[in-house]
């Protein structure tokens, strides 16, 4: 689903800075009425009904991680009122985007800054195991937390607080791809593929990027270099955060294949903003703790939306033509705010408000949440990147086709859903049984193929979802049945990896994905599923290759 959605972010911005219109316009938004929480006490936020994921901590800890909004509107949307303070919003001071280094700007950020100071020094007052992770004024005015439990409504009570909102950990929601969506048409009335995007600088938040990856390479693959970005990341400061790398590769200590490397005229920057994640959750053993993309959901997105063209792509040898992003010549920059778990929304909020610093003209955000946009801590920020000029592209999700499973409903992004192309990655699965009975089946894989016969199992009674890592020894080179649902299908090759290979099979009609998995694995639709359980069921002794 991740594909049509960078696609079309692209297209839009593609057509942006060929046209010459400038950066994109938004239209103030005014609410026709007003939600009053009526679970509140005396004014402040009522956080008992709040449904809080608890997290043991790398320390061993059981901790929740919160979001804590102020009562001041954040610089983007701060209309006026304060005395001696002069409006920030660009829909009252008329610029096209939100002016950072401006004398208004930097008083009002003073000012906001004073007054969390104000509430930093009140919290610490309840204990030392409370740590503040992010603080943020552009986007959302307010800071993320990690803490006990039991200090939820100490910090509910706090002067100043008008909402609490709980960090949740959400989820990472071709060749062909471009003339799919008329792309190819576009690229025609706008200049050509080699003009397309110029200009424009796309913001990813995801899981990272492969910086090496020849769709960032600079010069493009017609030997077209580009020019410098209209603004260079970093130039306009640092979110609350404070100061971080700005291209953050080569952490070898963490993963010694984590290669440095210099960002260039196409791949301007690359951030890691997963703080909270890094606080909560901790990494796994050889994570990249760095902008680097272990998961390559984050390399994908990037360069569907805004890869080089005429890239040359093989898969395990195998040619798989010729590739390009629908707006081939915009600038890049990644914000890393997902690791192998999930992706916590306080990271992306600060990312948010990172990309608004480093003149993002779009954002594209292939992750869930913000089917609740008024109780959704990212959606506020994405407001505020909206009324600064910023175009937000957002996935509608991985769910339905049933009622109420749209992701992102707020009118301040542009919500797109998935399609699918005729193209697919297929692979053919056969199984014998030991009384000579064969089943072949076919299903959607790009990773290393299984060229001998392999015991096929189920894992043990009760995990056929494979939701959690097995012990080591449970696998010894097998390929494990997994039944698709709950966690991400990646994550189910990581639990089995003790085994050889995984068959995940779709309960219900879900539709086929090629996903990099941690050990060669073939995708089957709920049909295939069905077949491939029937034989399993009705035979003994499966060897599949």
């Amino acid at each position: 689903m991740l594909i049509v959605l960078s696609l079309f972010l692209s297209f839009n911005v593609t057509a942006f800075a060929q046209q010459g219109t400038g950066p994109f316009t938004a239209t103030p938004i005014q609410p026709d009425s007003q939600f009053i929480d009526e679970a509140s006490k005396d004014g402040k936020p009522d956080v008992s009904s709040l449904k809080l994921q608890s997290f043991v901590s790398p320390g061993g800890e059981r901790l929740v991680s919160i979001i804590v909004e102020l009562a001041d509107p954040p610089l983007a949307a701060y209309t006026g009122g304060a005395v001696g303070l002069a409006p920030t919003a660009p829909a009252v001071t008329g610029g096209e985007m939100l002016d950072l280094s401006s004398a208004d700007s930097q008083r009002y950020l003073d000012y906001l800054a004073g007054k969390q100071e104000a509430f930093k020094a009140q919290a610490s007052r309840a204990g030392p195991d409370i740590r503040i992770v992010h603080t943020c004024k552009a986007t959302l005015n307010g800071l993320s937390m990690v803490l006990p439990e039991s200090k939820l409504e100490v910090i509910a009570s706090l002067p100043g607080v008008v909402a609490i909102y709980p960090d949740e950990l959400q989820k990472p929601d071709t060749e062909v791809s471009p003339g799919f969506i008329s792309a190819t048409t576009a690229w025609k009335q706008l200049g050509g593929q080699k003009k397309a995007g110029e200009g424009i600088i796309v913001g990813v938040l995801d899981t990272g990027i492969w910086p090496e990856h020849p769709s960032f390479s600079d010069p493009d693959p017609f030997s077209k270099s580009y020019s410098p970005p209209p603004v260079v990341p970093g130039s306009n400061g640092f979110g609350s955060c404070g100061p971080r790398s700005t291209c953050d590769f080569g952490n070898t200590a963490a993963n010694p294949n984590d290669a440095p490397f210099t960002c260039n005229n196409k791949l301007n920057g690359a951030y890691s903003f997963i703080d909270t994640y890094k606080a909560v959750v901790g990494l796994l053993p050889g994570e990249f703790d760095s902008a680097r993309d272990d998961n390559g959901h984050g390399t994908h997105t990037s360069s569907t939306a805004a890869g080089n063209g005429g890239v040359t792509v093989s898969i395990f040898g195998v040619p798989r033509g010729t590739v390009s992003g629908i707006a081939p010549r915009a600038h890049v920059i990644m914000y890393r705010v997902c690791a192998f778990e999930g992706c916590f929304q306080s990271d992306s909020v600060a990312a948010v408000e990172q990309a608004i610093l480093d003149g993002v003209n779009a954002i594209n955000f292939s992750i869930s949440g913000g089917n609740a946009p008024y109780s959704d801590p990212v959606e506020p920020a994405f407001r505020s990147a909206y009324e600064t000029g910023v175009f937000v592209s957002a996935s509608a999700g991985n769910s339905g086709p049933t009622a109420d499973t749209v992701n992102h409903r707020g009118p301040w992004t542009m919500t797109v859903a998935a399609s699918t192309t005729y193209r697919h990655f297929l692979s053919t699965v056969s199984l014998t049984a030991d009384n000579g009975d064969s089943l072949t089946l076919s299903g959607a894989s790009v990773t290393d193929d299984i060229s001998t016969p392999t015991p096929v199992v189920f894992p043990p009674t009760g995990q056929e979802l494979c939701l959690d890592p097995f012990a080591p020894g449970t696998f010894n080179g097998e390929i494990i049945i997994c039944q698709r649902g709950v966690i991400a299908r990646v994550a189910k090759s990581f639990n089995v990896a003790g085994g050889g290979g995984m068959l995940l099979y779709n309960p219900t009609l879900q539709g086929l994905a090629t996903d990099n998995h941690f050990i060669p694995s073939v995708h089957l639709e709920n049909d295939a599923g069905a077949a491939l359980l029937d034989f399993m069921g009705t035979h003994s002794g499966v060897m599949g290759m």
